[in-house]
């Protein structure tokens, strides 16, 4: 209903930008890992985030 002491409240909101910055953290980690493309031969390239279509060199 919205009646939360305040400083149940500052608990709750501390521990939910913990929870954002740790998301944030595997989003990155994850749109990296996709980022990758690699050869048969093994090499790596990573995708140029302005041309999805074209790895960088």
């Amino acid at each position: 209903n919205g009646n939360v002491p305040l400083e149940d409240a500052l608990k709750q909101f501390q521990e939910g930008v913990k929870i954002s910055r740790n998301l944030d953290k595997k989003l990155t980690e994850a749109e990296e890992t996709v980022a990758k493309l690699i050869d048969s031969d093994g090499t790596e390239h990573r995708l140029d985030p302005t041309n999805a279509s074209a790895p960088e060199e």
